[in-house]
């Protein structure tokens, strides 16, 4: 089948990608009003929304899901999202999160505020995925791996020739995007250390985050270390 292609779809503060293989796979939709951006940025790349194998949540938060509602009478594939965050597409709330320092907390604050006072429109998700979830019948390969930490239903993909995407287990940093950094807010920051532990033990040649990025894996395991 060979190794996929990887192409980020900028939508402002945050990423989606779409994963080439023999099919289309698109890895999250983006917050709220991103629906006309995936459109036309699926359209550069020579696809659309009715040509998707697939699309794949990385987590439940809402700059990840918010284009959902906006896409979903488009496409003819459904939504894979992980049974732990299965619940925030079904409802469009969010669960209490922690910001990793003090810095971030007013943002976090005032972007909780914002997603209260936006209304968005529940998605029940076609596949529930578990610990593993195979893309080969989509046309790509690679596995959907659960990757816990900063959502309890983080996943990440694996792609054959050593893409991953990682959605916020990590992200770049501010003015740095290549320059490793944890998530602005987790659930759980004991299990988000232990999934990029296990990211890199798996020897990424790239790992795709959903703010910031690309990082490189020897740059992530030195911020690891430190």
């Amino acid at each position: 089948m060979g190794a996929p292609e990887v192409f980020p779809i900028g939508l402002g503060f945050v990423k989606a990608f779409l994963v080439r293989g023999t099919r289309d796979v698109l890895v999250d939709a983006g917050m709220k009003g991103s629906g006309p951006r995936l459109r036309a940025a699926l359209e550069r790349f020579g696809t659309g929304l009715d040509r998707l194998a697939l699309v794949v949540i990385t987590h439940g938060h809402l700059d990840h899901t918010g284009g959902l509602a906006e896409i979903v009478p488009a496409i003819a594939c459904p939504v894979a999202v992980h049974r732990g965050d299965a619940e925030l597409l079904r409802t469009g709330r969010q669960r209490p999160f922690t910001p990793v320092s003090p810095l971030f907390a007013a943002l976090v604050r005032l972007a909780s505020r914002r997603a209260a006072a936006s209304s968005l429109a529940g998605i029940e998700p076609g596949i529930l995925v578990g610990e593993t979830f195979d893309l080969e019948p989509y046309g790509v390969e690679g596995t959907v791996v659960s990757t816990p930490g900063h959502t309890a239903g983080s996943v990440s993909l694996f792609l054959a020739g050593g893409n991953v995407i990682v959605g916020d287990a990590l992200r770049g940093a501010i003015g740095h995007p290549s320059a490793p950094r944890w998530p602005f807010v987790v659930e759980d920051f004991e299990a988000n250390r232990k999934s990029v532990e296990r990211v890199l033990e798996r020897r990424p040649s790239i790992i795709w985050t959903s703010h910031g990025g690309p990082l490189g894996a020897e740059a992530a395991r030195r911020f690891l270390r430190g």
